[in-house]
């Protein structure tokens, strides 16, 4: 079994062998990635390996957002220097509507952060 990654779907498949013989990928089924709406066909039921495989692809692909987003997350602050040294420098120009936006989200992550350590 292997899986295929689509834009914002994937496919489950499988390779079986054909009426000469030889491999061919048959789909199992997709997967919305923005919804986790499964869709598999009905006439090719999955093996209890299969279902393994796709929950441990699941749980993988979950871990792995975590982790980009907390990168994400982490690299802000150089990202807001980066800005800054571009700014100074003349490379790069900011009206004050992008100053009011940038702070505006700036607050929305300070009440974040906070409401997450008073929660824990």
């Amino acid at each position: 079994m292997f899986f295929r990654t689509r834009g914002n779907s994937v496919q489950f498949l499988r390779s079986e062998k054909n009426s000469e013989g030889k491999a061919i990928q048959v789909s199992l089924g997709s997967m919305n990635l923005l919804t986790g709406k499964e869709n598999f066909d009905p006439d090719k039921p999955l093996k209890p390996d299969e279902r393994k495989k796709i929950k441990e692809w699941k749980n993988k692909q979950s871990e792995i957002a975590k982790l980009e987003k907390t990168l994400s997350a982490l690299k802000i602050s150089s990202q807001i220097q980066s800005t800054a040294n571009d700014i100074s420098a003349g490379r790069v120009s900011m009206s004050e509507a992008d100053l009011n936006e940038i702070e505006f989200a700036w607050r929305q992550l300070r009440f974040a952060v906070n409401r997450s350590l008073k929660s824990s």
